[in-house]
């Protein structure tokens, strides 16, 4: 393994050896690979994080102004297929296990959950299994010019009411920037849990249009 590539971060004034070798023993799992999810993905695999990746979705036209990892020439293809070569490419140091559904997940085989899906009943579902299976749960989505990330270890996100009202994309459109933003936090608070540095059970809200940003305590 080449540790050149991680120097920037294992420099970090509170990121010890110790931390960086808790990072390359871990595994999370980024369940939809959309422009959140594929933000997660880069930052996670950046840091050496090993990760499963589940998505069932081809490839859009549509998807490409946000979702930076695919290219015109992978339209129409899995999502999942692409996004795992895209892994391998970048970083050959992490395990790669790419999975079709969530009924293929074993979660107890992950110590972070990070659900990026775009609906209730997904959201709900993995909700529910990642509190049966007392694993920690990060939940991200970015509508319109407003990103959400919320991290639960004891108060699910299936047992609150924040997620009923949300929009969808293709209803309130997406400004590109705010699925990065979502992505970038949901990567960071993910680092945090697995080092035992986050304040779990609370939700992050940015809003790119005023630059306001909001934290919640759940």
């Amino acid at each position: 393994m080449n540790l050149r590539r991680y120097e920037r971060h294992i420099a970090l004034h509170d990121f010890s050896g110790e931390d960086h070798k808790k990072l390359l023993e871990s595994k999370a799992i980024v369940i939809g690979l959309g422009g959140v999810g594929v933000q997660v993905v880069a930052n996670l695999a950046g840091l050496g994080v090993n990760l499963g990746i589940c998505d069932d979705d081809n490839i859009e036209e549509s998807n490409l102004n946000r979702q930076f990892i695919y290219k015109e020439s992978d339209i129409n293809k899995m999502k999942a297929d692409v996004c795992e070569k895209w892994i391998q490419a970048y970083n050959s140091d992490i395990e790669v296990i790419k999975h079709r559904n969530v009924a293929s997940i074993n979660f107890n085989e992950y110590d972070v959950v990070i659900d990026c899906t775009d609906n209730i009943d997904s959201r709900i579902k993995i909700s529910k299994i990642s509190k049966k299976s007392r694993i920690p749960l990060i939940y991200a989505s970015a509508v319109a010019y407003i990103s959400r990330v919320g991290t639960f270890c004891k108060k699910y996100l299936h047992e609150i009411a924040v997620i009923k009202g949300e929009s969808s994309c293709e209803s309130a459109g997406i400004f590109p920037p705010a699925a990065g933003v979502a992505g970038c936090i949901a990567a960071s608070e993910c680092v945090k849990i697995l080092l035992e540095k986050c304040m779990c059970d609370k939700m992050i809200i940015n809003n790119l249009e005023s630059n306001a940003q909001k934290v919640i305590k759940i």
